[in-house]
């Protein structure tokens, strides 16, 4: 079990990112049959924390594009199977991280999940994107990050956003049980198959980050981005930052 408590809602900031990445390098140094992935409270994650990122300014955001990357890399690479136990809102960053898992299942209660980057007006990161390309099918994907909308747990299994439901109570078990099941595949096939079905996305994070991410970087920094975040923030929870 590998669990995101940080927080009310689990926000994604350096610490907590680079903390993962370390986690899940250690893990891959030496394997266990399967990892569970969740968060505490009512919150898998609600993405990135925005209110940091426009309060500590452009450097921060720089650090934060990085720690990100590192973290769903690590993750996406581990090589042995990775539940996402989806506990309850995977928004944005949050939802990205349950994408480098290799399945995810979610409670049905009133979690919601979603990518709505493009709404708030946040360029994607070359890695992030390609997590959420390699998770979904192409129409699926372009639905889920040009439209930006969120789902609940039942229209995001009837969208195939998530791969299974179970009832909040039920929730780790499910998880776990799965967790074994694909646990008990020999080591070196999982891993070196896993690889396989990843390597497609790899080249093209390989292909892609080099200019890509320096334009990313540059849109994230800028002052009318840090300008678009604190208008999305005083919009949706009203902060006066």
């Amino acid at each position: 079990m590998v669990t995101l408590d940080h927080g009310k809602v689990n926000a994604l900031d350096v610490e907590l990112l680079r903390a993962l990445e370390q986690q899940f390098r250690e893990l891959s140094a030496e394997p266990p049959r399967a990892v569970v992935l969740t968060g505490s409270g009512k919150a898998f994650s609600a993405g990135v924390d925005l209110v940091r990122m426009v309060t500590e300014g452009a450097d921060y955001a720089d650090e934060l594009l990085r720690a990100l990357d590192g973290a769903l890399l690590a993750l996406f690479n581990a090589p042995f199977p990775v539940v996402a136990a989806i506990n309850g809102h995977a928004i944005a960053g949050g939802h990205v991280l349950a994408c480098a898992c290799d399945h995810r299942m979610m409670a049905d209660g009133k979690g919601r999940i979603g990518v709505p980057e493009l709404t708030v007006g946040v360029s994607w990161p070359t890695v992030a994107l390609e997590m959420v390309r390699q998770a979904y099918a192409p129409n699926r994907a372009r639905e889920l990050v040009l439209l930006g909308q969120t789902y609940d747990a039942y229209t995001a299994l009837e969208r195939e956003y998530v791969d299974g439901l179970a009832a909040p109570v039920e929730l780790m078990d499910r998880s776990l049980a799965l967790a074994q099941e694909l646990g008990a595949i020999p080591r070196a096939a999982f891993g070196s198959t896993k690889a396989m079905l990843n390597r497609p996305a790899l080249d093209q994070i390989a292909k892609l980050s080099p200019e890509r991410d320096e334009e990313v970087r540059l849109a994230w920094r800028s002052p009318e981005t840090m300008q678009i975040i604190r208008d999305y923030l005083e919009r949706t929870i009203g902060w006066k930052g």
